[in-house]
């Protein structure tokens, strides 16, 4: 699996972006996760998660071939792990955008659209360079702050 194309895209509109999680127990890097355990690692739902967002805040920002640049995101509380060759469906919704960044809930469906994932909130920011104080793990923000800092009411 290429690290970069890791989701496959079902649905890309304007305003929403559904792809489908492309893991499986095959792929090499991931050999050793699986060997013990069947569940996916959150730095791949992390990435698969930033992708499809990523996907439609490219396709809204036409002069940013990037994309722009994970800001914050918050909520991002899972019901239940996910496993390896499970049909998992990633939904980018955004919510609002502005001309400093996009606004997305992001929710995480299965096959019989059991929630996974509900509610999840992502901010990318359309700026190519980011001063640290904006990323959460340097500063306690929340993301009332952080939407006030990004021009979002």
């Amino acid at each position: 699996m290429n690290y970069l194309n890791m989701v496959d895209f079902l649905v890309v509109n304007e305003e929403k972006v559904i792809s489908r999680l492309c893991c499986q127990k095959r792929e090499s890097y991931l050999r050793a996760f699986f060997d013990n355990v069947k569940i996916i690692p959150n730095f791949i739902i992390l990435e698969a998660i930033f992708q499809t967002a990523g996907r439609l805040a490219r396709n809204q920002n036409q002069n940013n071939s990037s994309g722009g640049i994970i800001a914050s995101y918050r909520n991002f509380c899972f019901t239940r792990p996910l496993f390896a060759g499970e049909d998992i469906q990633i939904i980018a919704n955004c919510v609002s955008s502005n001309e400093k960044s996009f606004y997305f809930k992001i929710f995480i469906v299965n096959d019989k659209q059991e929630k996974i994932l509900e509610n999840g909130t992502l901010i990318i920011s359309k700026l190519k360079n980011l001063k640290g104080s904006v990323f959460n793990n340097f500063e306690n923000k929340n993301i009332e702050t952080l939407k006030e800092k990004f021009s979002f009411k």
